[in-house]
């Protein structure tokens, strides 16, 4: 058991020469290393804690109730894909193995879920990197919406309490932020990741979610399926329509709509009717923010059901047991 930890211990030692990496690079104004560090770990984090949330493989004695895929793994294969140089792809590679080999040895993981963690990320990036090509800045803002939704929702499915702080912390960060908005690198942040530069969109994004929330909980539902909801049905449908050259708001956008809410129904086990109901009217209503009619309709729809249900129509319940 002593060793176990220690391999824990050392795992995640490891992994923060990730965060320390990104921070030189932001100190020192890269701006191409410091773009896509921060989205390849937003990319990766939420590919990977909603398919955690989807397979639910549970283990014990960890922060993280579950194991696949490995979430180590996933982070340290992102610096192999972000520097060009062969020499460094080896060094990060080689780094990259060996985390995954000391969860292993912690016995936190078997071999399957560490090299799906670098399965799943490897794939990710590689669509990324292919889209950019044609969706550019909006794709890099919607994979943050995606990454930062996706982290809200596992959080607060863990313990729902949690959820609301994290989403409150985030405002405060925001606001501080927002008030320090002329420096370098708030500055740089908004150029990248902000459709008009202000940072409005991740406020609302942040509040649509937290005010449903609130609301979930003092009705005795966890609202964890509201976030992922919002982050993969509006992040999808706008992947979906830029990428054919359509706006937003389109058929095309409706289908990666109905995608993102065929991967929010496997992760939340809520009704199918959520993976149609939600992209419609996501495609419908055009003159309100997404950030705040996803989140309000996912929860009128849950509580509607759930009154249904009660009169006997059990296959209108909100909550599948999949």
């Amino acid at each position: 058991m002593l060793m176990e930890n220690l391999y824990s211990f050392l795992s995640y030692l490891l992994l923060a020469i990730i965060i320390v990496d990104f921070l030189i690079r932001l100190l020192r104004k890269e701006g191409r290393y410091t773009k896509y560090y921060f989205t390849y770990l937003f990319l990766t984090l939420g590919i990977a804690l909603t398919l955690k949330i989807i397979f639910r493989v549970y283990r014990s004695n960890e922060i993280d109730p579950f194991a696949f895929p490995s979430g180590h793994a996933s982070l340290a294969i992102v610096p192999f894909f972000i520097y060009e140089r062969p020499y460094f792809k080896v060094l990060w590679l080689i780094y990259a193995l060996f985390i995954g080999y000391l969860r292993i040895l912690a016995g936190v993981h078997d071999l399957i879920q560490v090299l799906f963690g670098y399965i799943f990320t490897s794939i990710g990036i590689l669509a990324f990197n292919y889209l950019e090509k044609d969706l550019g800045k909006e794709l890099h803002r919607k994979v943050i919406h995606l990454g930062l939704g996706s982290i809200i929702g596992y959080v607060t499915f863990i313990r729902p309490i949690y959820g609301i702080y994290l989403m409150f912390l985030l405002l405060i960060v925001g606001a501080f932020l927002y008030l320090i908005r002329r420096t370098y690198f708030v500055s740089f942040f908004l150029r990248e990741y902000s459709k008009d530069e202000s940072g409005r969109e991740a406020f609302t994004f942040v509040i649509g979610i937290l005010v449903s929330s609130i609301i979930g909980l003092f009705l005795g539902i966890n609202p964890y399926f509201i976030a992922f909801y919002l982050a993969w049905v509006d992040g999808l449908a706008a992947i979906f329509g830029l990428r054919f050259k359509a706006k937003e708001k389109s058929v095309n956008g409706l289908l990666g709509g109905i995608l993102g809410g065929v991967i929010s129904v496997l992760a939340t086990r809520t009704n199918p009717l959520f993976a149609i109901v939600i992209p419609l009217i996501e495609y419908k209503v055009k003159k309100f923010d997404d950030n705040l009619i996803i989140p309000i309709f996912t929860l009128l729809l849950y509580i509607l059901l759930a009154q249904v249900s009660s009169m006997g129509l059990y296959y209108l319940s909100p909550q599948f047991p999949f």
